[in-house]
């Protein structure tokens, strides 16, 4: 959401942004609402957090309440329903049930139909995460909505001069060793297949010599050092592990590929930061990953769950210098047309006024 408020607030929308908690720095052009919310199902501590919603909504009288995440958008539909807000778009950044099974997956599914129905309409943050949502009926076609091509927030492009110091350089400022390198920023969960990073990076590593840079924490704690004692140490040695971090992008410039090995996105954001910085990516051919790079031309996508085919994408990412930063250059000209950070701000801006019943209006 960085920046996002602000653009609005500039634009005319007086913006109210809700979350568990308060921004590190207060805002000076909007207003934050601490409203506590837990991530996992708490049916008791969720009514509490509902009826917090609804007061807040009641006080507000918003035009327009945009919601996302399970928790919020379903907490932020409902309240917004009970409160009779004229425009509610639940803001689909992707479906947690796709990895369930089992009364989870059905749990999840019920929760996303009462969220989906509360709104008047869903913005989908891909076209590939609508169809997938209309295939599974958990809405109807001429509800769901992509705005422009896609994205949440779209990204900030850095100048053509800092995208264009070689990788190598970029390593030796971090202190880092100067062979290939293989990035990974996210989570260290299973979702985004960790595990089969580490295996196919096993077995891509041991003929180019490249490195792995994983950025991001564990999820939950433990997981990815159990996951890195599994290696043998030739292969551990080469893997560069940086928790979270503020600004990624010094380690995205220092990458030569990304991976993404993830079992479901709703839009990878992650993918167009590494591609503002000319970094193509070998990514699951999974939702949302589809939208994020055209395959072959700005990146690789891979068969889901596939380690060999991973592998064998990262080893001719690295043994391939020339036509990997092809793709990289290829990746930042279509960032750079289809998902600079204005351009989305002003396609979400103009589609929040589309049908919204007052020229302007708080925005939650």
């Amino acid at each position: 959401m960085a920046g996002f408020p602000e653009y609005l607030s500039e634009q005319g929308w007086d913006v109210h942004v809700v979350s568990a908690g308060r921004p590190a720095t207060p805002p000076t052009t909007w207003t934050a609402h601490a409203l506590p919310m837990r991530r996992e199902p708490s049916p008791i501590f969720d009514l509490f957090s509902l009826a917090r919603w609804v007061k807040l909504l009641l006080t507000l009288r918003p035009a327009l309440v945009v919601a996302g995440t399970p928790k919020a958008g379903l907490l932020g539909m409902l309240a917004a329903a009970v409160t009779r807000t004229p425009r509610r778009v639940y803001l689909l950044r992707g479906l947690r049930l796709s990895t369930e099974s089992g009364p989870r997956r059905r749990l999840l599914e019920v929760l996303e139909r009462v969220a989906i129905t509360a709104a008047t309409e869903v913005q989908s943050v891909s076209h590939s995460l609508r169809e997938e949502v209309v295939e599974l009926g958990l809405a109807p076609r001429d509800k769901v909505t992509v705005v422009a091509q896609g994205s949440s927030n779209g990204v900030s492009v850095p100048a053509a001069d800092e995208a264009a110091v070689p990788a190598a350089r970029r390593r030796a400022e971090l202190g880092l060793s100067e062979r290939p390198t293989i990035g990974f920023v996210g989570r260290m969960h299973a979702d985004k297949g960790l595990p089969d990073l580490l295996r196919a990076f096993a077995h891509s590593a041991s003929g180019s010599e490249a490195q792995l840079l994983l950025i991001g924490p564990e999820e939950p704690v433990g997981y990815l050092q159990e996951l890195l004692d599994g290696l043998d140490a030739p292969d551990r040695e080469r893997v560069t592990w940086v928790r979270r971090v503020d600004e990624p992008a010094p380690y995205y410039r220092a990458m030569d590929a990304l991976a993404l090995p993830t079992k479901r996105e709703g839009f990878p954001n992650v993918v167009l930061e590494a591609a503002a910085h000319g970094v193509p990516t070998i990514a699951s051919d999974v939702t949302g990953c589809r939208d994020a790079i055209v395959d072959g031309s700005t990146g690789v996508l891979v068969p889901h769950d596939d380690v060999h085919a991973l592998a064998a994408a990262m080893t001719r990412a690295v043994d391939n210098p020339d036509r990997t930063r092809a793709m990289g250059a290829r990746a930042r000209d279509r960032v750079q047309q289809e998902f600079e950070r204005h351009h989305v701000w002003s396609q979400l801006d103009s589609y929040y006024r589309s049908a919204t019943t007052q020229p302007t209006g708080d925005m939650t």
